[in-house]
């Protein structure tokens, strides 16, 4: 393996980091929803709601995730950002596929996919910059 000067090696994401951000990123999102639906069931807003909050919930906790697995590292943000969205977008996926089945479209997927990776590149690189 070749060495850069900070002795990173490959480009690729550091493992341990990225199991850091995705369970940053479960977490936020259990609490959250946690919250989202308090909300929901203490107050008048109705439950037509729910898809914006999901999505509230599904980019915050990828940003944060990517952002402890960047900040852990201290280097190569994007690249942990995107393999915590990732990891996070297929473990979600699976887990949603195997409770609900008929809730599974290819829009929904494809949108899920793709806040997923952003907010996790975009929380990867916030969490470099800001350092360890």
């Amino acid at each position: 393996m070749v060495k850069t000067r900070k002795g990173q090696g490959d480009g690729s994401p550091r493992l341990p980091a990225v199991g850091i951000g995705v369970l940053y990123a479960l977490g936020a999102t259990l609490a959250l929803s946690v919250i989202a639906g308090s909300l929901l069931h203490v107050t008048s807003l109705p439950e037509t709601n729910l898809p914006t909050f999901s999505v509230i919930i599904l980019l915050l906790s990828v940003f944060w995730g990517g952002t402890a697995a960047s900040k852990t590292t201290g280097e190569r943000g994007l690249v942990q950002g995107l393999a915590v969205g990732m990891s996070y977008f297929l473990i979600t996926s699976i887990f949603t596929l195997a409770l609900f089945r008929s809730h599974f479209t290819a829009g929904a997927v494809l949108q899920k996919a793709l806040f997923s990776l952003l907010a996790g590149a975009l929380g990867g690189v916030v969490g470099v910059t800001r350092g360890k």
